[in-house]
C-alpha cells in the first residue's frame, strides 16, 4: 500500500499518521506494532461493562484509559470522543448524572473506536500479520 494511501485513510477516521509516527521517533515497525495491539485492547468493553453495571469511578477510569491510548497513537477524533464522554461522566460525582447523554455519547465512542480499528485492520493488520 502507498504512504499516501495509508495516510488518506486514516486520516479519514481521525488518525493522524504524520503525528502518531512522531511520536515512535520516525519508527514504522514499531506505530504498527502498537496500532496493531490496540485491536485486541480490551478497555471499551471494560468501559461498557462499568457503565452497564452503573460503576461511574470504573467507567470514568476505563474511559481515562482508553484516551490515553488513543492520544498516544494519534487517533484525535476517538481521544476527543472519549473526552466529551468522560466530562458527562464527572457529573456523575456530582449527582448529575445524564445517563441518556452518557448513551449517546458512548454510541459515538463505538463508531468511531471501530472506524479506527477497521483502518488499522486495512492498513496494517492483514498484511502484517502475514
Amino acid at each position: 500500500m502507498q504512504e499516501m494511501e495509508k495516510i488518506q485513510i486514516f486520516q479519514n477516521v481521525g488518525i493522524c499518521f504524520q503525528e502518531g509516527m512522531e511520536r515512535f521517533i520516525k519508527n514504522e515497525e514499531l506505530y504498527i506494532k502498537y496500532l496493531c495491539a490496540f485491536l485486541f485492547d480490551g478497555s471499551l468493553e471494560e468501559l461498557y461493562t462499568s457503565i452497564e453495571l452503573g460503576e461511574w469511578e470504573a467507567a470514568s477510569k476505563a474511559a481515562w484509559t482508553l484516551k490515553g491510548t488513543a492520544a498516544n497513537l494519534a487517533m484525535e477524533k476517538l481521544a476527543e470522543s472519549l473526552e466529551e464522554l468522560l466530562q458527562v461522566l464527572e457529573l456523575s460525582a456530582k449527582g448529575q448524572l445524564d445517563l441518556e447523554k452518557v448513551q449517546e455519547l458512548l454510541a459515538v465512542v463505538r463508531q468511531v473506536y471501530e472506524d479506527n480499528c477497521t483502518a488499522i485492520d486495512q492498513v496494517y493488520y492483514k498484511g502484517y500479520a502475514e
